[in-house]
């Protein structure tokens, strides 16, 4: 009986160690749903009150962004990070120097 110890504490550290990884996985997935959802939300106010974009106009942006997020033009995957550079090369507007305060920072 011993003799098994060992190998029943590592299958059990390995088992805890593949769902501790599942876990994570789901919750970063979750956050980055959440986030790009309150980015979207964000962005179509600023349209709605800095360009008076109207109800379709938002709706129509908001439907062009999660189908950009969607499509893979080509067999390209569209990412944030390289719509983030593609923003920096075309309009030399770096988005990386642009600082989002949290919540306790603000404090």
């Amino acid at each position: 009986m011993k003799s098994r110890l060992p190998t029943l504490e590592r299958r059990i550290k390995e088992e805890v160690a593949r769902q501790v990884k599942q876990e994570r996985s789901m919750l970063y997935d979750e956050v980055s749903s959440d986030v790009v959802r309150q980015a979207v939300a964000v962005s179509a106010f600023c349209l709605e009150k800095g360009f008076e974009f109207t109800a379709d106009d938002i709706k129509r942006f908001i439907d062009d962004v999660f189908s950009i997020l969607d499509i893979q033009p080509l067999g390209h995957e569209i990412t944030a990070p390289g719509i983030i550079k593609y923003i920096k090369s075309k309009y030399g507007i770096d988005l990386d120097t642009f600082q989002v305060l949290t919540k306790g920072e603000k404090e």
